[in-house]
């Protein structure tokens, strides 16, 4: 484990930003060789997916080093390993919050699909429920809801390629689903 000296020192860092930012990098590569393999057990005894505890503990690590760059309090943290393990339970409470509100959008997705079938026949299928959403939504609203919701993937992630805020899509991916949402009603 790192000794909380060490912590010290790369918090109190060096006034050259380049500099602190190697070290901090350093502290948090060296955090995950400490606990990594630790933080997936217990995202796996959590998920039971192999792969998602994976993502999990991806996803707090970036989580713990946004919050490191936003205001320098990971790394003086008096409990590093404790408040790691919680940014890791958080991460899997909201990993299964998404499949939860993605299920629920893919029911309805589904239900919309079997309504619609009845209506145009055989020859209707999911597919042309994707161009709905595409006609119906803008570019934007669209690569989040499948990138969140068709695709499982994080609003961490889906930021960090994009450069936009989380918070930001996820108002994105609500805006989404109000849309679908009213365009289902209406063509009932």
């Amino acid at each position: 484990m790192l000794d909380p000296s060490d912590r010290k020192k790369v918090s109190c860092g060096v006034e050259d930003g380049k500099h602190r930012d190697d070290e901090v990098q350093a502290f948090f590569e060296q955090l995950f060789l400490d606990m990594g393999k630790m933080l997936q057990a217990q995202a796996f005894r959590l998920l039971g997916d192999w792969h998602q505890a994976e993502d999990a503990v991806q996803e707090a690590f970036c989580v713990a080093l946004k919050r490191e760059e936003s205001n320098h309090s990971v790394l003086i943290h008096p409990n590093i390993e404790g408040f790691m393990v919680r940014v890791v339970q958080n991460t899997v409470r909201n990993m299964r919050h998404r499949q939860q509100n993605a299920q629920v959008f893919l029911n309805e997705l589904q239900a919309l699909a079997v309504e619609r079938m009845r209506d145009a026949g055989p020859e209707y299928s999911l597919v042309e429920l994707k161009d709905i959403c595409q006609k119906v939504l803008s570019r934007q609203e669209y690569e989040v809801l499948e990138e969140i919701i068709l695709n499982n993937g994080s609003y961490s992630e889906l930021s960090r390629r994009t450069g936009v805020d989380p918070g930001t899509l996820h108002k994105r991916l609500q805006r989404a689903l109000k849309k679908l949402r009213e365009n289902m009603e209406e063509a009932h």
